[in-house]
């Protein structure tokens, strides 16, 4: 909503938008003053955006910090061709119940 906002150079806030960002800020996007509404509307963005990139649940992918998680994983076609390699290099076993055994039983 806000880049077709942008698009169209508004100053001001539609009446009865359908996205909601909270309690906090109902007030103020429902309030009287449009121009006050929009400048409301733009920093609950924000916020929500900001939240979002911590918890992960949006990322960017050429950021080191706000990146998804999945890109930490080695991807499944690498680590079928490098499996036995990378698991010797670091000298653990193939199969993960023989490593995991151990330490589950350890930390019982």
């Amino acid at each position: 909503m806000l880049r077709d906002l942008y698009a169209r150079k508004a100053y001001t806030l539609p009446d009865r938008i359908a996205i909601r960002l909270g309690r906090v800020w109902r007030d103020a996007i429902d309030g009287y003053d449009r121009h006050k509404a929009l400048l409301a509307f733009e920093w609950a963005t924000l916020f929500a955006l900001r939240v979002a990139l911590r918890n992960g649940s949006v990322f960017i992918e050429h950021s080191f910090a706000f990146r998804s998680q999945a890109m930490l994983l080695i991807p499944p076609d690498e680590w079928k061709a490098k499996r036995n390699h990378l698991c010797g290099h670091l000298k653990l076993p193939q199969d993960p119940k023989e490593f995991l055994e151990p330490l589950i039983e350890h930390l019982d």
